[in-house]
């Protein structure tokens, strides 16, 4: 009845990559330490068996904000791209680490869905929110990126402002405006 070594065990499965592992590590997802729990989400990302897709979608509502983040990573691992509708609005967790931590992961996707998650960060209540989804839409700029980028100058945290004044003076140097000739 030790969760340090249910943790490990989780943890150590992972590690394995067997398939044999994955219902014991469902299981495990149903822990009552949430750190079993984030394990096992891990875990089952690692394996990369499509059985544990459905119970890793229970875990995107768990009352612990770790095992929402490992339950989403799991996801993308497991379909890459795919349950965007489940993980976006995670965007929105009362959690801000999770609102990170899903953003990152969002960012790194393709599609209209993808980039409406990382508008939406560009409001985040949480500095660094908004500062990943800087990071993260300089990667494909764009006019509406942009604009945004130009009211983030303006933002309450300096790191956001330095950070939208690269990505301006990047998309300019781009496309051969501003800066030195």
């Amino acid at each position: 009845d030790d969760p340090v070594l249910r943790r490990s065990a989780a943890q150590v499965l992972g590690q394995l990559s067997d398939p044999r592992a994955v219902e014991p590590l469902i299981y495990l997802l149903g822990d009552r330490d949430f750190w079993v729990r984030f394990h096992a989400a891990r875990s089952l990302g690692q394996i990369g068996d499509k059985r544990a897709v459905a119970p890793i979608l229970e875990r995107l509502g768990d009352e612990m904000g770790p095992v929402r983040v490992a339950a989403a990573e799991a996801l993308a691992r497991l379909a890459p791209g795919g349950h965007l509708d489940r993980v976006s609005p995670l965007a929105s967790d009362e959690d801000p680490d999770v609102r990170l931590a899903i953003v990152q992961l969002v960012g790194e996707w393709e599609g209209p869905d993808a980039r409406a998650v990382l508008r939406r960060a560009f409001d985040d209540p949480a500095w660094r929110v908004r500062h990943a989804a800087l990071l993260l839409a300089a990667r494909s700029p764009s006019e509406e990126v942009l604009q945004r980028a130009r009211q983030c100058l303006r933002d309450g945290h300096v790191l956001v402002r330095r950070a939208a004044g690269e990505l301006i003076g990047e998309v300019e140097r781009a496309v051969g405006i501003g800066g030195a000739p």
